[in-house]
């Protein structure tokens, strides 16, 4: 009797002694998790792609109320010939961004087209993937992308 009575008490000792011990490692794991959270990469902040729109052509363009102008810095001055416009599009990391644009001139002349900072899911740090799509011209002109960030209005 004497022997079950001790090895209750030393029962006892080995259960205080492993809940302090899986206690402590409790604290260190959340501790190191707790860490580990703010370890991964910073979302940069006030993130723009650029895209250039010349106008080639012989006539004047205006900005129409119709361009989207949410998640695009656009100009406010009329796209004269031999210009050039510059629009920063807006860019939230993880997510497509685009903005539709729209200019109109004389005699029914409209051009539309949409810039796009697309979100690559095999390479979501990096931000820069810009295009511009959707571009239909009527009127007394028509456009072109030259590159993924420039496009070209010209003469019909």
């Amino acid at each position: 009797m004497i022997y079950e009575k001790t090895e209750n008490i030393n029962s006892g000792k080995h259960r205080v002694g492993l809940v302090l011990v899986l206690f402590i490692l409790l604290v260190i794991v959340t501790g190191l998790l707790e860490a580990s959270r703010f370890d991964g990469p910073v979302l940069p902040q006030g993130l723009t792609q650029g895209f250039d729109i010349v106008n080639q052509s012989s006539f004047i363009l205006s900005l129409s109320p119709l361009t989207e102008r949410e998640n695009l810095g656009a100009p406010t001055d009329p796209l004269v010939p031999g210009a050039t416009h510059h629009f920063e599009l807006n860019i939230t990391p993880f997510s497509t961004t685009q903005a539709q644009v729209v200019y109109s001139g004389l005699n029914k002349t409209v051009v539309l087209f949409t810039l796009v900072n697309q979100f690559d899911w095999l390479a979501p740090y990096k931000w820069y993937n810009p295009y511009i799509k959707d571009i239909r011209a009527s009127g007394l002109v028509w456009a072109r992308e030259i590159r993924r960030d420039l496009l070209h209005i010209l003469d019909a």
